[in-house]
């Protein structure tokens, strides 16, 4: 009889639920692992204190807003981001070459290269690609800190020039990285007032 039943019964057949999507964790999100590697205290420190935030502000003022239809509010934004980049990368590119130039032009070749006994290596999410141009930006103030070290090792540069050389990109980049925080807030309060005047 057990034979009879089990050849009776429906067999089981998957079914393809919906799933409700109310949060920003509840939808799938793509990243690219970068690998970087820091070689200077100053970077290392800056990066891990305002990389995170940053790469979420980044993504909630793009792509986040993508995601519930506030596309005119998305371009918006990332014109701004697209902006402040380009400023700062250009800014951020001159002073180092121009730090490089004073190697070239001041230290022989036999004394350019440095050794770091503490080089951290990171796996960094990249959500979105101004996060990819962040890590980027991170990578070259950590290369003009290791110019600066250079050339204070050789004497070229004084250790208090040196030290605030380093100490004022890594104050820029930290307000860099507030911007972009205070841009995700100034999005949001504009998104939040837009669909208040829908409402009424």
């Amino acid at each position: 009889m057990d034979a009879d039943k089990n050849t009776t019964e429906e067999p089981l057949i998957p079914v393809v639920t919906i799933e409700k999507r109310r949060k920003p964790t509840d939808f799938s999100q793509a990243l690219r692992i970068t690998r970087i590697e820091l070689k200077t205290n100053a970077a290392q420190i800056v990066f891990e204190h305002t990389y995170r935030r940053a790469d979420n502000a980044l993504f909630a003022s793009t792509k986040g807003l993508r995601r519930r239809g506030k596309i005119a509010a998305a371009k918006t934004a990332e014109q701004t981001l697209s902006d402040m980049f380009d400023t700062f990368s250009t800014e951020l590119s001159e002073a180092l070459l121009k730090l490089q130039e004073a190697v070239q032009a001041k230290i022989p070749e036999p004394m350019r290269k440095l050794v770091y006994n503490h080089v951290r290596t990171f796996n960094a999410p990249a959500s979105n690609g101004y996060s990819a141009r962040l890590l980027n930006l991170t990578q070259q103030l950590d290369l003009l800190a290791c110019t600066v070290d250079l050339l204070e090792i050789n004497g070229v540069l004084t250790p208090n020039a040196a030290d605030q050389t380093t100490q004022s990109w890594i104050k820029r980049y930290r307000r860099f990285t507030s911007s972009i925080q205070t841009l995700r807030v100034e999005v949001t309060k504009s998104v939040s007032a837009s669909q208040a005047a829908q409402q009424n």
